[in-house]
Parts: structure tokens; sequence; C-alpha cells
């Protein structure tokens, strides 16, 4: 079945079931059913398959980045702001994707503007300038792809074994792409359009000819201004917040004691996490960087804080794998805790179980003793009737040991069927 549109907002990740839940995504999928099902695909989804970043599969990162019908409607580095309360780390980006128009593949995604900036003139000038920028990159690629082939070649396919078959090292690959700059800026294009004047003075269709004519006649390229400002447009914006305790972004805490206006800020918002608009040089987390009155400032790891300062010299990449690390050791932690909490129990159960059976055994004991003294009181209270009742009967005494009757013989006169007169014998 197909459909004209599919719209939606899928699940990122898997359901938490341990240390490594953020770490497994499920957007993906959604994007491979969704191109299958439908012409037109709208989706807002994270944004860091974009710079071929996060633990979706590098190949499918690269094959959305080369999709020709595939274009970013727009992009959030700060996750909170479409979502509330929500980090997202490399922010969310809405994409669309339609078979039937051509928006020319993204390869490179910027999130900056001045870097737009940029890509736009060169896509104003798409004759001229593309085959100074596209056209070169493919060419480079298309010389050293034959040296590659079978040891590291990247291929946009997903059983590519390219990242087992890696050889080069960026040591390596930096002196072929050298040697590729060399050779290229000597290579002669016959194809080049050559003015009246540069066939007059004798120029030839070779790159670095071609740059002595050009600056000769019309100057060198004028530097950029503001290598500050230029430099904090390429760095990686994330979401940072300040207080009392300094800019937090990420578990890592940041503070500049040479800026006072960034102390003030830190008094003024006390406990509470006020965001803080800074980036950082993915390759070393060292410093967040933010601007103040244009001036590019840097505020360091607190080393005040225990730990805090270990992590400088890092790059962004290994401090997340050790707080991956982390992660799954507080899932062991939490599950070692749960085993001494039940063995705890165990133990005070049979404790308590020992007490309630040495209890039975004292109160199956007070139970005998009570029995005990209530036959005793009951044997007591028979022995006082008896003796009380012996004590009301008259006494017959037998003086004259010459008679040889019976006691019964004194009593002649008393029926002893008749009670009242049996029981006048006790009065």
């Amino acid at each position: 079945m197909k459909f004209d549109y599919a719209i939606g907002n899928p699940p990122y990740n898997l359901e938490s079931t341990g240390a490594n839940e953020s770490d497994t995504p499920l957007y993906h999928y959604f994007y491979d059913a969704a191109f299958m099902i439908a012409k037109k695909v709208e989706l807002i989804t994270p944004a860091r398959f974009l710079f071929n970043a996060g633990y979706t599969p590098k190949n499918w990162n690269e094959q959305m980045l080369s999709d020709c019908h595939f274009k970013v409607l727009h992009y959030e580095p700060k996750s909170d702001k479409i979502f509330a309360n929500t980090d997202i780390k490399g922010g969310v980006a809405i994409t669309y994707r339609d078979t039937e128009k051509d928006f020319g593949a993204i390869e490179a995604f910027t999130a900056y503007d001045e870097l737009n900036s940029i890509k736009n003139k060169v896509e104003s000038h798409k004759e001229e300038s593309l085959s100074n920028v596209e056209q070169l990159f493919h060419i480079m690629h298309s010389a050293q792809n034959p040296d590659l082939e079978n040891k590291g070649l990247i291929e946009k396919r997903y059983d590519s074994m390219h990242h087992k078959e890696a050889r080069l090292n960026i040591d390596d690959f930096t002196k072929m792409f050298l040697n590729f700059v060399v050779t290229y800026n000597q290579h002669y294009f016959k194809n080049y359009p050559l003015t009246k004047d540069m066939l007059t003075n004798n120029v030839r269709p070779i790159p670095i000819e071609l740059w002595k004519y050009g600056t000769s006649a019309n100057g060198f390229p004028t530097p950029i201004s503001n290598k500050n400002q230029f430099f904090y447009a390429l760095l990686t914006p994330v979401n940072a917040k300040i207080s009392r305790a300094g800019v937090v972004f990420d578990g890592l805490y940041y503070v500049n004691y040479g800026d006072r206006d960034f102390l003030q800020t830190m008094y003024i918002s006390g406990t509470k996490r006020v965001p803080f608009e800074c980036r950082i040089d993915e390759r070393d987390i060292t410093n967040i960087y933010y601007l103040r009155d244009g001036k590019l400032c840097a505020a360091p790891l607190n080393s005040e804080r225990t730990g805090n300062s270990d992590y400088a010299g890092l790059t962004y990449a290994e401090y997340r794998a050790l707080k991956k690390e982390k992660k799954r050791m507080d899932f062991e932690g939490t599950e070692h805790n749960r085993q001494i909490r039940v063995a705890r129990k165990e133990l005070n159960k049979a404790v308590i179980d020992s007490v309630d059976e040495r209890q039975k055994d004292v109160v199956a004991e007070v139970n005998d003793t009570e029995e005990l003294r209530k036959n005793r009181r009951i044997e007591q209270q028979e022995i006082a009737n008896r003796n009380s009742l012996e004590s009301h009967m008259p006494v017959a005494t037998f003086e004259d040991t010459s008679w040889q009757g019976k006691p019964s013989d004194f009593v002649t006169d008393i029926d002893m069927d008749d009670w009242e007169s049996a029981l006048a014998l006790f009065d």
C-alpha cells in the first residue's frame, strides 16, 4: 500500500531497560519505513545524523546526506525550545523528502548562518563555483579511489566493509591529500575559458599560473576580519545553564573568574538554572565559549569541584564514552544493592522467625504454668471444702470399751431417709 504523505514524530530510542537505553536509536527505521510507503515524508527527529554523529549507522547517515530528494526544513540546536524540559543532544530537525523533487544532496550539513551564507553564495554561482568546489572534491576522490580500493574506500552501502578494511591514518591521508593538491595545481585544464588578455600574456590554464595572474590583476583575497567570531561560528552549540555553581553542561561545570559580568550572572541566578548561550569545541572540552559584546570568551572547567578538571583535554566523544561506562557501572551497582537488600531482608526474616518460635515456647510454658496453678487452686478448694465438712460432723467417743456395737447403733430414732433429720445432726 502506498500513501501520498507520511507525517510523524516517531520513537527516538528503545524504552529504558538498563544503562544503555539512550545509545540504541530507533528513529532511522521509521525513516526507511516511511520512505517505502509514501512519496512525501515529513518527520521530526534527533538531528545528530545530519552531522554523521550519534549511534545511527554511519552508512545510513551518509545515505541520507547524499539523498537529493531529502532536505531539512528546520533545525533547532536547543531541543527544549521544541519539547519543554527535554535535552536531546545535537538538537532536533524537521526534515522533508519528496521523490518528485530534486533538492540537491545535503552532503555536509551546517547549522551556522555564517557558513550557510557562504554555501548560498556558492549555490548562487553554481555554474562557476561548483566547478571549483564540488568538482574539485569529486576529482580528488576519483584520483584516489583506485589506490584505496579494498583498503578502506568508503562505499554508501549497508554491507560495506570499509570500516574493517581501513589502512590509512590521518597522517597518511594528509600526505595523499597534499600530493593531490600539488599535482592538481599543476594540471593543465584545456576546457578552462581563457580571456583575450590571458592568451596575450601567455597564461596557460594551469591553477598556479591562473592564481598568479589573478592576484597580480585584482589583488589577494580579503582575509577574515574577525577570526574570533568566525571561530565561534564553527563551534557546536550546546544546551547549557548557569547558576551559582557556574555553567553546567552535560554534568560538567565551567567558571570564568576573570569575567565580572559572568560572575554577576552566576550570583543573580542563585540556585535557579538559567539557560546560557555558549558553544564547545568537540575536539577539546576543557573550555566552553561564549560571546561578550562581540568578544570571544572562554570559561574553563571548574577545578574546585572534585574530579571536574580531570576531563580537561578530552574530546567530547571520549567524555561521552566515560559517561556511558559510568552509566553501565551505575546499572550494575543498582543490581548489586538490590541483591544486598534481599540478603539483608532474608537474614532479618530468619532472625524474626527464630524470635517468633522462641516466643511460642514462652507462651506455651506460661500457659502450662497457669493451667498448673488453676488445677492447684481447684485442689486446694476441694481440700478446704472437705475439711470444712468434717469439722461440722459430731465425733463419737467410746469410753466404755466393753461395748461391742457400731457407732450407728447410737442412732436409733432417726430415719436415714428423712433428710431434715439427717441435716439436723450438723446443727
